[in-house]
């Protein structure tokens, strides 16, 4: 990231890493057509029934954060 902020080159970067950098200006898409895909993210408890209510925000917010089961990556800049 610091050789990518520092105007060095091109990476491939998750997109979550990057908003920031994006929307200030600092790095620019510049194969915006090209994807590494889709990656998942599971998270795993011991069971269902009586799930505590921290997990169950935790699992929530994970959902909320991460895009729940959207194929629309969150954090990649809108109108590109």
């Amino acid at each position: 990231m610091h050789a990518l902020r520092a105007d060095l080159g091109i990476a491939a970067v998750l997109s979550f890493f990057v908003p920031e950098d994006f929307n200030a200006g600092r790095i620019e898409p510049v194969l915006p057509d090209w994807s590494l895909g889709m990656l998942n993210i599971y998270a795993m408890y011991p069971q269902r029934r009586f799930l505590p209510a921290k997990v169950r925000l935790f699992m929530d917010a994970l959902r909320a954060g991460f895009g729940g089961e959207s194929d629309k990556d969150p954090w990649w800049p809108r109108g590109l």
